[in-house]
């Protein structure tokens, strides 16, 4: 894919979306990375509570 990405766009857009890409993925191992260690810590019976909103 990667190939046929850089065969048929200008090399700007190539490194654009690759770059889109690259940091698209880092984000979702980033969710899926937080989703599967609440999981893992909420079979043992522990519960993880992450302030979102900051509190005034």
């Amino acid at each position: 894919m990667t190939l046929w990405m850089l065969a048929s766009t200008s090399l700007g857009s190539y490194l654009l979306i690759g770059t889109a890409a690259s940091y698209s993925m880092i984000g979702v191992a980033i969710v899926v990375s937080l989703l599967w260690f609440r999981r893992s810590l909420g079979r043992e019976g522990i519960r993880l509570h992450l302030p979102f909103r900051a509190t005034a």
